[in-house]
């Protein structure tokens, strides 16, 4: 019987959600006319009952089911047109760089197994247990296999004085690489400088690191359009990237002495200031949009900017920086509890638990326009047109409202255009 479910909504234009040849997958690209596209999404809408009503979240594609393990599921990277999966112990690459498949597995060298993936748009990498990167050689035609092997730019087994945990990658080039030891992450401010560094003509652009009395480590890090968001074992926000031109990094702008001295003082990982003294435990990112989750009261900020314009930020503080908004529209006697963040989209995707059933819903809020997220609680505008977060019907709802099983609760992960939903059944 299956143990763990990965469901997913969103865009799905190269099956990197579905897999092609997967049962109940879509043919990949335009393969299909439009009345037979829309034969099919009526088809899927009736067996999913409810897929209709995600609509009007901005979803491309209902909720489904897109994978099951007897064991272990998990996703190690995603990204606009591509999605890695481990699948018990299979890797399993979806979307565009699976040729026409749609869907091939990675075979790793002997005693290894892949940590992460790394790329924005197509997969560019994976990341190994033994703090290797490797490439991906490309996979022959009609093949059912792709093997992974270490390509000469990618051997940084000198280019670093210490293995690697994660890289990494915004949609801009940008390269982050977080190390083993998680106490330094390197900043390069092109992927052919990622690709070219060696010890003897670094290539990095800067380099954050924690000294031991500091006692701290970074918890995780993500990627998004232009900029980087990390979360440290301390519960601080750090951020860096390009240039803050659309309040991405949420930290003053540094006085003007260049554009080189601009773009160091962006790509320097840097503690955000309007979150100084609020312990955060989630972080997440995509496009221009960053949300964090905090530790006490489970409130959700949020900032950045919108496609089109709108800047998705708090009240300007007297500093001449900026707050975050804050989405609270759970009081505490109402029982509901935010477990997991993430943002895909241009919506923040979030798991809420009701105490009084017990049950973990999917939830969506998508950001409003700059002023209508108000942080002051106690001088709140009521009618103020805030983010609230609605809930998202899928077929995972079948599965958590089920009285005689229990699962675990459930985890949500955000791509730039897809949210994936992973549940678990808790023996």
């Amino acid at each position: 019987m299956p143990r763990t479910w990965l469901f997913a909504l969103g865009l799905d234009l190269f099956s990197q959600l579905s897999g092609a040849g997967s049962a109940g997958s879509r043919p990949v690209g335009n393969s299909t006319s439009d009345d037979d596209a829309s034969n099919e999404k009526e088809k899927e809408e009736e067996q999913r009952g409810n897929g209709t009503e995600n609509t009007k979240s901005g979803y491309i594609d209902p909720p489904r089911m897109i994978a099951v393990g007897q064991d272990l599921l998990r996703i190690l990277w995603a990204g606009w047109n591509d999605t890695l999966l481990q699948i018990d112990d299979i890797f399993e690459l979806r979307g565009f760089s699976a040729g026409s498949r749609g869907s091939v597995q990675l075979l790793c060298p002997p005693g290894i197994s892949i940590v992460s993936g790394f790329g924005w748009t197509e997969l560019q990498g994976v990341v190994c247990s033994d703090g290797e990167i490797y490439s991906i050689a490309p996979p022959p035609t009609d093949a059912e296999y792709s093997y992974l092997t270490i390509a000469p730019e990618f051997d940084i087994s000198d280019a670093f004085s210490q293995s690697v945990q994660h890289v990494s990658v915004a949609g801009n080039g940008l390269v982050s690489v977080l190390h083993a030891d998680r106490t330094s992450v390197t900043v390069f401010d092109s992927y052919a400088s990622f690709k070219n560094h060696t010890p003897s003509k670094p290539t990095h652009k800067t380099r954050k690191e924690f000294k031991p009395h500091h006692r701290r480590t970074f918890i995780s890090v993500r990627s998004a359009e232009s900029h980087f968001v990390a979360l440290d074992s301390n519960g601080c926000v750090w951020s860096w990237g390009a240039p803050n031109l659309h309040g991405e990094l949420l930290r003053p702008t540094p006085a003007n002495r260049g554009a080189d001295h601009a773009q160091l003082q962006s790509l320097t990982p840097r503690i955000v200031p309007a979150l100084e003294g609020i312990q955060m435990i989630q972080i997440a990112a995509n496009g221009w949009v960053t949300a964090c989750l905090s530790g006490d009261t489970r409130d959700v900020y949020i900032w950045g900017w919108m496609a089109g314009g709108a800047r998705v930020v708090g009240m300007p503080a007297t500093s001449g920086g900026e707050l975050a908004g804050i989405i609270d529209q759970f009081d505490e006697e109402e029982n509901m509890t935010v477990d997991c963040i993430g943002v895909a989209n241009g919506a923040v995707a979030t798991t809420i638990e009701d105490a009084q059933t017990g049950i973990t819903s999917l939830y969506v809020a998508r950001p409003p326009v700059e002023g209508s997220l108000v942080n002051d609680r106690e001088n709140r505008d009521e009618d103020a047109d805030g983010a609230r977060f609605e809930k998202v019907r899928g077929p995972w709802d079948a599965l958590l409202e089920a009285v005689d099983e229990v699962y675990r609760r459930p985890y949500v992960y955000c791509s730039p255009a897809a949210t994936f939903v992973i549940i678990a059944r808790d023996y």
